[in-house]
């Protein structure tokens, strides 16, 4: 999860995540990919926060968003 957020711009960091966008760019230990519960685990770790969103539109999914870097 390091390695991919290295590689993504400081724009599409910027944005909300789904487990579900960051699944397929992951390759699980075991399986082909790794567990969503696993994934979740790790992004809390490295600081990631998770938002739900309640509305129609969003049915009740759950947003990662990446820390924010104070260098600016």
């Amino acid at each position: 999860i390091q390695a991919l957020t290295s590689s993504l711009s400081p724009l599409q960091l910027n944005r909300p995540w789904a487990i579900d966008e960051l699944l397929p760019m992951l390759q699980g230990r075991y399986q082909k990919r790794p567990a969503t519960r696993e994934v979740a685990k790790a992004l809390t770790q490295l600081g990631w926060q998770q938002k739900r969103c309640w509305k129609n539109e969003g049915r009740n999914k759950r947003y990662w968003w990446a820390p924010m870097d104070d260098d600016s």
